[in-house]
C-alpha cells in the first residue's frame, strides 16, 4: 500500500507543486506591494487634498481626539499640529460635545479667537480609514457673509418699518401685479385689508383713459437695468368705493434678487385739483350773475370766430345794456341793483341755447354769442 501511495509523489508530481507554490507567493508580493503603493497614493492624494483646502480641516478619531489639522487650520486658530495632537477637539470648538454619536451635517456657531469673535459653519463628515473610523470636521469662517447677512436683515426691516408707517401712500409692484401695499395706500382707496388688493393688477383702479399709457410705462420700467430712473405722472385712480381720485405717483425701479420691482409713491391731489378749478373759475367768471367775465368772454370768441372761419360760417354778438339801471341802484340800493341783475340774467339765459354764450361785461352790460338766430329768442 505505502508502494502504491509513493509511487504517485514522482520528482515531476514535486516540481509542479513547487513551482505553483513559487507562482502563488509571487502574486501574493504582487499584490501586496500594488496594495501598498495604491495606499501610499491615496494617502498622498488625501493629504494634497487636505493640506490645498480653503477651509480649517480637523481629523479626529472616535473619541474626539485630533489625529491631525491642515495649514489652515493652524492659521485660522493659530496653533501648530504638533501643539493639539490628541488633544480633544471640543478644547477648539466646545459645542461638539457629543459628535462622534450623532454628527450634524452643518451647524452654525461663534468662537473666539485670540480674543477675536468669528462665526463658523461646521461640518461633519465620518469616514473610515485603514479600518479606523475617524471624524473629518471643516471649519469655515462665515463672519463677513453673516455680517452682510445680518445688515442686509436690518435694511430690510428699516425698509420694512418706513414702509408701513410712512404717511404717504406706497405699493410695491412687479410688473402690473400688485406685491404689497402699505397702510396709507390701503386707506387713500378704501380697504380694509392689504389681502383685498395684494396680488390685483393695477390698472385695475386707473382710469380707462389713462390705462394703456401706464401700462406702457410700466413695460419699460421693467426692462430697465439700473435704479437711477424714475417717472412722475398724474392720473385718475377708482377707490374700493367707486370713488375718482387725482393721484400724483412717483414711480422708481427697485432691483431685488436680481429681479425689477416697481415702488409707486402716490398722493392724493383731488382736493388741490378743486381748489385749482375753484380758483380758475372764480378768475373767469363774475362772482354776481356766475356769467363768463370779460376774460372768458374773449377767449371764448377767439375760439368760435376760428371755428367759423373754418366752416366758412357768419357768426354775430349781441349787446345788451338794462336801461336806468343806475336810477334803480339810486331807488332801491345796489342789493336791489343786484337782485334786477340777477332776475335779467336769468330771463335772458332761458332764451338761449346750451351752446350759446351770455357774459358779463360791466356794470350794466351783458353781451351774448347766439347760435340759434329765431326772432322769438329775442323778442
Amino acid at each position: 500500500m505505502d508502494t502504491e501511495v509513493g509511487s504517485y509523489i514522482t520528482p515531476a508530481f514535486f516540481s509542479v507543486v513547487i513551482a505553483i507554490f513559487i507562482m502563488t507567493m509571487f502574486l501574493m508580493i504582487f499584490l501586496t506591494i500594488y496594495m501598498d503603493e495604491r495606499t501610499k497614493h491615496q494617502h498622498t492624494l488625501q493629504q494634497a487634498i487636505f493640506h490645498s483646502l480653503t477651509e480649517a480641516i480637523f481629523i479626529t478619531n472616535e473619541e474626539g481626539n485630533i489625529l491631525s489639522i491642515n495649514e489652515k487650520g493652524e492659521e485660522f486658530f493659530h496653533i501648530k499640529k504638533q501643539e493639539v495632537s490628541g488633544k480633544p477637539i471640543t478644547n477648539f470648538l466646545s459645542f461638539l460635545t457629543k459628535f462622534s454619536s450623532s454628527p450634524q451635517d452643518q451647524m452654525y456657531s461663534t468662537v473666539f479667537v485670540n480674543d477675536k469673535q468669528y462665526r463658523i459653519c461646521v461640518n461633519i463628515t465620518k469616514a473610515t480609514f485603514e479600518f479606523m473610523e475617524q471624524y473629518i470636521i471643516s471649519v469655515r469662517d462665515v463672519t463677513k457673509e453673516h455680517l452682510q447677512k445680518k445688515q442686509l436683515e436690518e435694511a430690510t426691516n428699516r425698509y420694512r418699518s418706513l414702509f408701513d408707517v410712512s404717511p404717504l401712500s406706497i405699493v410695491l409692484h412687479k410688473g402690473e401685479e400688485i406685491i404689497s401695499v402699505n397702510a396709507r395706500f390701503l386707506k387713500m382707496l378704501q380697504f380694509e385689508h392689504g389681502k383685498e388688493i395684494v396680488g390685483r393688477n393695477i390698472t385695475e383702479f386707473i382710469d380707462k383713459s389713462q390705462r394703456q399709457h401706464i401700462k406702457n410705462r410700466i413695460d419699460q420700467f421693467m426692462k430697465l437695468e439700473d435704479e437711477d430712473s424714475f417717472f412722475i405722472d398724474e392720473m385718475k385712480v377708482k377707490t374700493n368705493q367707486n370713488h375718482q381720485l387725482s393721484v400724483q405717483a412717483t414711480s422708481i425701479v427697485i432691483i431685488i434678487n436680481g429681479e425689477n420691482y416697481i415702488q409707486t409713491i402716490t398722493q392724493d391731489v383731488t382736493e388741490n385739483h378743486r381748489a385749482k378749478e375753484t380758483l380758475q373759475y372764480l378768475n373767469s367768471h363774475d362772482s354776481l350773475t356766475d356769467l363768463p367775465n370779460r376774460t372768458l368772454f374773449h377767449q371764448i370768441v377767439k375760439q368760435d370766430l376760428w371755428k367759423v372761419e373754418q366752416e366758412n360760417k357768419q357768426a354775430f354778438m349781441l349787446s345788451i345794456d338794462i336801461d336806468r339801471f343806475k336810477q334803480i341802484n339810486d331807488a332801491i340800493g345796489h342789493h336791489g341793483g343786484d337782485q334786477v341783475l340777477i332776475e335779467a340774467t336769468r330771463r335772458i339765459k332761458s332764451c338761449l341755447g346750451s351752446n350759446d354764450t351770455l357774459s358779463r361785461m360791466g356794470e350794466m352790460n351783458l353781451c351774448c354769442i347766439p347760435h340759434k338766430r329765431k326772432k322769438k329768442y329775442f323778442s
